[in-house]
């Protein structure tokens, strides 16, 4: 998914606690790598959650679209 959002210019910041080391040996510098949901999310539109980690499960959506410029999430 994302290699597909790199074709269409979109900015994209990501984190995941354990599948970073991977994406950085797949995506190279394409794309931004933060340390923690909140510093990911910040003056997003959207956030794409891609991974069941309990951080994710349990994090407090409200207060992270706070940070974002629009609050759109999509589940995959």
């Amino acid at each position: 998914m994302i290699k597909e959002l790199l074709k269409h210019d979109v900015n994209i910041r990501a984190y995941d606690p354990v599948a970073i080391s991977g994406a950085k040996a797949q995506l190279g510098d394409s794309i931004t790598y933060c340390s923690s949901l909140e510093s990911s999310v910040i003056e997003s539109d959207g956030i794409v959650l891609m991974t069941e980690w309990d951080e994710f499960r349990n994090a407090n959506f409200a207060v992270l679209g706070k940070h974002m410029r629009h609050r759109v999430i999509f589940v995959t």
